[in-house]
């Protein structure tokens, strides 16, 4: 097996500590009620937590001198098999040697919480790793210790190593797949073919695209090309597994009128389709017998903001925002940062403006009529939608444009009926829906859940407006293309509105990071399928390799993503993702930055499950439905949680489904409506 190699980079290994005569030690400390034993073999630890009450607090009965504004590793490896989602793991440092760890000890971001807190159960001879990295503004003695928490649980761990800086992983280079047929090839094929056509169908029971007449399994591979970086996706490999349904992304706005060659939108009334043959082509070229899904990257062209300018969102100042950057964060209040030549930014539009959906509309429309006239847009089965935000139209940001205003009002009118009622809830005396103001969604650790009012209902407002974007432009391309296709779309925010969608076919639903660890519970069940009608929820297969691009580098990140070490261990997060899609009558779609896929260990477990559920899916399903049914309402996804605390988008988003999928009882997941 060629595996290439992966370069560890460590700045300089500051101090590795060994079992030794008068060597430092880890001591325990018993703290509210916890009863349990710390046994010492020769080069590990043995703590056995024998009750549910209290911490079991280990300090290191040394101190460590860190140096200002550097970056430190700390680093235990650890073992356990009877650790339950009620567990918590992790390490902290502090300033005061006799000072209890307390919440506010948890690593505050959400990387390093979700990656590094919970613990995972191995099979034997297995270590994992427990992380924590820090950083202070000015030389600081700090303690470290290592907190258990939760029910009787037994962990193995070794000494703590410190590394200067965050251990990271250099990445290898690599060259474009090759063109694997000519130009003739294709035309002269696509001559004799007819049309691609497509839509979700039930068959024997289950969910399944239909490709002219074919039923085929749900799986998908989604190469990016990301500003022409990572030339030459895989498409030939995944064809010769049998994923011949395949995703290509354009970026539709030029933001760079200098960088606009592979673009679409170019200015008002100006459009440069050839991008979008290019694609096809180069899709074509490597793998004939393609169902293509045009993945558009919807951005504005750069005059945009500038021609409408009160259609951009704003901060609460009444300040403009700009990109690129992502979940928004930059604004300017002088726009030659913005407008001038060469500036490389552009005005954000805000998704709540009916000018950029109207815009967005009329683009989608002749993107379809371009792709229905063109000879190659016969290999065109669909269209996946990408906002800018991750391409999931994530919006972590408060618009207070006068648009996203409007909206929102419009919003509460529809959620309350009456301001009498509105008053009611959020405990105000407000004389009328015009007297509505935008929130603010103020940074506290003061509580960890909001009480119904402003900020929970924009939140809830702020993501269910998204799906109506979605799902305008779904109608306007499957309107303008003739035949049937299928609209597909990404994720967050994915909640009950997706179902409620007439012209949406599809949705990639990410299983949580960490989760695909083996060892951990996974609990990916967004809502069972039978719940959305006649739609497919993809899992996305974001499981990045050994191979490829180098990225992630950062270990903290690496753990939480997670990047695996081997091509065996990538191989078990596979197994375990592709048969919860499986069992659940999901989809799943491979995603590729950067070819991720290229080990050949790696190919022959992606073409053994496409065989696998290419045989499923020709069997009749079976009728069991449990006896079980897990009724949710919208709020599940955390409208009411204070954002400030990392600690509260775990609960939300892993804890509670953990306990589910780990109970043993087999349940359905429905909407309350």
């Amino acid at each position: 097996m060629d595996v290439p190699k992966t370069i560890i980079t460590i700045l300089a290994l500051l101090l590795l500590l060994c079992p030794m005569a008068n060597a430092a030690d880890w001591n325990l400390v018993k703290r509210d009620g916890a009863e349990g034993t710390l046994l010492k073999s020769y080069n590990s630890f043995r703590l056995a937590k024998t009750n549910a009450c209290g911490t079991m607090e280990l300090c290191w009965s040394e101190p460590f001198e860190l140096k200002a504004n550097t970056i430190y590793t700390f680093y235990i490896e650890y073992q356990s098999s009877d650790v339950s989602v009620s567990n918590t793991l992790f390490l902290a440092t502090t300033r005061q040697p006799d000072h209890p760890v307390t919440a506010e000890y948890i690593p505050g971001d959400f990387y390093s919480f979700t990656a590094n807190v919970l613990p995972r159960n191995s099979t034997s001879g297995v270590w994992h790793r427990r992380i924590r990295k820090v950083i202070y503004p000015r030389d600081t003695t700090v303690y470290l210790r290592l907190v258990f928490f939760g029910n009787p649980a037994t962990v193995n761990f070794s000494y703590p190593q410190i590394f200067l800086g965050g251990m990271n992983r250099l990445g290898e280079k690599f060259k474009p797949y090759p063109l694997a047929y000519s130009q003739e090839e294709i035309d002269s094929k696509l001559k004799n073919s007819p049309a691609k056509t497509a839509s979700v169908i039930q068959k024997n029971g289950r969910m399944m695209i239909e490709i002219n007449g074919a039923p085929t399994a749900p799986v998908v591979y989604k190469g990016l090309t990301i500003a022409d970086k990572f030339r030459g996706n895989d498409y030939t490999s995944f064809g010769n597994m049998g994923i011949n349904l395949v995703e290509r992304r354009i970026t539709v706005g030029a933001t760079d009128p200098e960088r606009a060659d592979g673009c679409i939108w170019l200015g008002k009334g100006k459009y440069n389709f050839k991008p979008i043959d290019d694609s096809i082509i180069d899709v074509l070229r490597r793998n004939p017998d393609a169902s293509i899904i045009l993945d558009l990257n919807i951005l504005p062209y750069k005059a945009w903001g500038k021609e409408n300018p009160l259609e951009v969102v704003r901060n609460s100042e009444g300040v403009r925002a700009y990109g690129p950057v992502e979940w928004m964060s930059t604004y300017a209040a002088d726009a030659d940062v913005v407008d001038r030549s060469g500036s490389g930014k552009w005005w954000y539009p805000s998704w709540q403006s009916e000018a950029w959906r109207k815009d967005l509309e009329e683009l989608c429309a002749k993107i379809a009529l371009h792709v229905k006239s063109s000879p190659y847009g016969k290999a065109v089965a669909g269209f996946n939608l990408s906002g800018r935000d991750d391409a999931q139209f994530i919006t972590h940001y408060i618009d207070y444009s006068e648009p996203s205003k409007r909206a929102f009002i419009e919003f509460l009118k529809g959620k309350y009926g009456s301001i009498g009622k509105l008053n009611s809830v959020w405990n105000t005396s407000l004389a009328s829906f015009k007297d509505v103001s935008m929130p603010k969604d103020e940074r506290t650790m003061q509580y960890t859940h909001r009480t119904p009012g402003p900020l929970p209902d924009y939140k809830y407002f702020r993501e269910k407006e998204t799906w109506k974007v979605r799902e305008r432009l779904a109608g306007a391309l499957k309107k303008s293309i003739g035949r049937p296709v299928v609209i597909f779309s990404y994720s967050a925010p994915y909640n009950s509105a997706f179902s409620d969608c007439k012209y949406m076919d599809c949705v990639g639903v990410i299983p949580d990071y960490p989760n695909r660890n083996v060892g951990y519970v996974t609990a990916h069940q967004p809502v069972s399928i039978s719940e959305i009608g006649e739609k497919l929820l993809f899992a996305e297969l974001d499981l990045r390799s050994q191979t490829g691009i180098g990225y992630p580098s950062d270990i903290t990140f690496r753990e939480w993503l997670p990047l695996p070490e081997s091509a065996e261990q990538w191989i078990d997060m596979h197994r375990k993702l592709v048969g919860i899609s499986l069992a659940n009558g999901y989809g799943w779609w491979y995603l590729d930055m950067g070819q991720y896929y290229r080990d050949p260990f790696v190919r022959q477990g992606i073409m053994a499950a496409k065989q696998l559920a290419d045989k499923l899916y020709k069997r009749k399903k079976s009728n069991f439905r449990p006896d079980v049914c897990v009724v949710i309402t919208d709020d599940e996804r955390g409208y009411y949680a204070n954002s400030s605390i990392s600690l509260t988008d775990a609960l939300h988003f892993q804890i509670q489904g953990m306990e589910y999928t780990s109970s043993g009882v087999p349940f359905e997941k429905h909407y309350l409506s």
